[in-house]
């Protein structure tokens, strides 16, 4: 947990500050109220952490699928369960990365406000990612955390799971959007 909230999660949340104002800022009454409020937790805890947390256990049991492992077996050792490891842990960051552009607006599709717009997102979402892969990677990092690289099953999920972040959080502000 802690590779991923300090070493692959930080760079693109501190990015997050650096988020231009809507254009409509100053026409809107303020934002005021808790800054943990029922909306952020339905979204967090009701949507998108779910549907990471479902993706990530998704790519772990493919790969032992994939290893021939089945329900009510022993689970593998060794490699399989590195390399599951390592699909789960893939997912999660991909998925948080995802999470990382549809955090830029309450409101807004990330593709609504331009990809770019950010000066400092797509750098520390790149830096983010280059420590995942170097903590999947470098063997030394990889057998610390007591992962992998995932297998060919792994990375379709944890790829997918960017997508799926992406879709369920314009689909949830505009069911947002259309009940206002």
């Amino acid at each position: 947990m802690l590779a991923i909230d300090i070493g692959t999660d930080t760079f693109a949340a501190a990015a997050l500050g650096e988020e231009p104002p809507a254009r409509d800022v100053l026409s809107r009454p303020p934002v005021s109220g808790a800054l943990l409020n029922r909306t952020v937790l339905l979204r967090a805890f009701g949507i998108i952490g779910p549907a990471i947390a479902l993706a990530s256990m998704g790519a772990f049991f493919a790969t032992y699928l994939v290893a021939g492992w089945r329900v009510g077996d022993a689970f593998p050792v060794g490699q399989v369960a590195l390399m599951a490891s390592g699909a789960a842990f893939a997912t999660v960051v991909l998925g948080q990365t995802a999470n990382a552009f549809a955090c830029r607006s309450s409101t807004r599709w990330p593709g609504a406000l331009g990809w770019t717009t950010n000066r400092l997102l797509i750098p520390a979402v790149i830096a983010d990612l280059v420590i995942a892969g170097l903590m999947l990677g470098v063997p030394f990092l990889a057998q610390a955390l007591t992962q992998a690289p995932p297998g060919w099953a792994g990375w379709p999920i944890a790829l997918g799971t960017m997508v799926i972040v992406l879709a369920l959080d314009a689909a949830y502000k505009a069911v947002r959007h259309s009940l206002r």
